[in-house]
């Protein structure tokens, strides 16, 4: 590989670290959010319509407080009452369900434990901050969610509650497990009065964020990001990650097939049943908190009749099939970006290894594996190219000093030399060019898949596949395989060029592998490995070719 050769080579490389820092780093940027807004205090107008936020300015800081001016009706007060709680459980979540509101006051998974609280149980929904709120409005008044209902109906997989306002318009919510994950919510408003009853619903998620006491720092340590609000509108994907300063509200109408709220590993989502037309929206205040609407078309309950309309609930683990399965195309809620082609393939690919394996670790190395298999004509071309160009090495060299002070010429007189030999200066970089597609698709099903996701790979060292590794033994491991593999492969860069390279990529793979997931490194560390094994396997070819008479050689070829 002559200077230039080198030259696009460490750009590739470097052009990767770049991807992966800021993947790694991007996160930082939103700290961890603790909600101070109450939803209860009227996050829909009574059009439907999120209140315009009034910021107000406290020394430096920016403060978002709700609009309450307009007051809720008397017929729609209580007077205090006793607070209290059922537990609807399947063997994959808790969930709490108050006779305040008739609502879900917590949803604990299971399965999932917090990765710096391992105790401590992955919480979707909490029991200080509730979030997950169904709105009434009306010309006549609003339901705020937090009325006293009554249970009517309770079972091992359904709960039903029961409300009758002061107007006379009654409020009957069942929930019923429907899935692993899913919940099925299911609103009857029955008038009882003899005029129609118009309204516009509104179920509000807010605040679904993970909440483990970590700081800024420890979430940057440990992989985990924060939470945005997310939603597929008229088939596009739309999301909050650019809601940073108070007052600000997007809101997209059409074919809603969902409304989340999602992290890298779970995610909270709403789904219409048999609602064709209905509207997402979202709302920050100046400290990163959020909170998400899903509204219904208005709707008219006639007099002495009823009216009927559904959501679809899935609180649980970000899988790709899971989700797929659920429905409503909530699988696009995995951020695979352009590379889904590539990633979706090999996902299923890793789970089918572990449908066996029954560990993510052995999983991913008979994935790598299998990715260098496919490959090895890539690199097979790679590694004879790098020969070929090192045969070259001396005659480059002269041209070097003969034309060291025309740049021109020696440009002119190496690439005829290329062309003598039927060699190109770039043959050893394009098969990594043309790799990179991969490498960039494995880093990000890897990076997203909550199948790694406090998965054991060797117990006491790597118990999850997801964070980095605590020892750091694989990425000195990664550097070291990077030295030998350096050594041993053929260079054509002059001695202070090699030098550089054979103690900096090293280094430079060390350092930024220290905060990756674990998994990922051992998928790098398991292809640097194999890349060995193969350039001795060439190298020893190469010398055994050497030795070999010239009419053997041909006889082979």
């Amino acid at each position: 590989m002559d200077s230039s050769a080198a030259r696009t080579f460490l750009a590739v490389v470097l052009s990767m670290a770049v991807i992966l820092l800021w993947q790694m780093y991007i996160a930082s940027k939103y700290p961890q959010r603790t909600l101070d807004v109450s939803l209860s205090d009227g996050g829909v107008g009574t059009e439907g319509e999120l209140k315009s936020n009034k910021t107000v300015e406290s020394g430096a800081e920016e403060k978002v407080v709700r609009d309450e001016s307009s007051q809720i009706s008397d017929f729609q007060r209580n007077e205090e009452f006793e607070e209290k709680t059922i537990i609807l459980s399947n063997d994959f979540f808790e969930a709490i369900f108050t006779n305040k509101g008739g609502k879900l006051k917590s949803f604990e998974l299971k399965k999932y434990y917090l990765a710096r609280s391992p105790h401590k149980r992955v919480s979707l929904i909490e029991q200080d901050r509730p979030s997950l709120s169904l709105l009434l409005s009306s010309k006549l008044g609003k339901f705020t969610g937090e009325e006293r209902y009554d249970f009517s109906e309770v079972s091992d997989k359904k709960i039903v509650f029961e409300h009758i306002s002061q107007i006379g318009v009654k409020i009957v919510k069942e929930y019923t497990i429907i899935g692993n994950y899913e919940v099925l919510l299911k609103v009857r408003i029955l008038n009882e009065t003899e005029k129609d009853f118009i309204f516009k619903p509104s179920l509000v998620l807010a605040d679904f964020a993970l909440k483990g006491g970590l700081s800024k720092e420890d979430l940057k340590s440990s992989f985990e990001e924060y939470y945005y609000p997310i939603c597929l509108a008229n088939e596009s994907i739309h999301d909050g990650k650019d809601l940073k300063g108070g007052g600000i509200s997007k809101s997209f109408e059409g074919k809603i097939n969902w409304l989340a709220s999602t992290s890298r590993y779970f995610i909270s989502a709403v789904l219409p049943v048999e609602q064709k037309i209905s509207m997402c929206k979202f709302a920050s205040d100046s400290s990163y908190n959020f909170w998400a609407e899903l509204v219904y078309p208005e709707m008219k309950a006639t007099q002495k009749n009823e009216i009927t309309f559904s959501y679809k609930l899935y609180l649980g683990p970000k899988g790709y099939s899971m989700l797929r399965k659920v429905g409503a195309d909530l699988e696009r809620a995995v951020d695979f970006g352009w590379l889904a082609v590539l990633c979706i393939p090999l996902l299923y690919l890793l789970n089918f290894f572990n449908s066996f394996a029954h560990n993510y670790g052995i999983s991913i190395i008979i994935l790598t594996i299998v990715v260098k298999i496919i490959s090895i004509p890539f690199t097979q071309k790679s590694m004879k190219s790098m020969q070929e160009l090192q045969k070259l090495k001396p005659k480059l060299d002269e041209l070097q000093k003969k034309y060291k002070d025309n740049r021109e010429k020696l440009n002119e007189e190496m690439m005829k030399l290329y062309r003598e030999h039927g060699v190109s200066p770039f043959g050893g970089c394009l098969p990594i060019i043309l790799q990179m597609p991969i490498w960039f698709a494995l880093y990000r099903m890897l990076s997203n898949s909550v199948e790694l996701y406090q998965a054991v790979f060797i117990p006491g060292w790597i118990n999850d596949l997801s964070s980095k590794d605590p020892y750091y033994i694989l990425p000195i491991l990664l550097g070291v395989g990077t030295y030998l593999q350096q050594k041993i492969t053929p260079t054509t860069m002059d001695s202070t060029q090699a030098k550089i390279m054979l103690y900096f990529m090293p280094a430079f793979l060390t350092f930024i592998m220290i905060s990756l997931p674990s998994g990922l490194t051992l998928y790098i560390f398991v292809s640097s490995l194999l890349s060995i094994i193969h350039q001795v396997y060439m190298n020893k070819k190469s010398n055994l070719n050497k030795s070999q008479p010239k009419s053997t050689r041909e006889e082979e070829k």
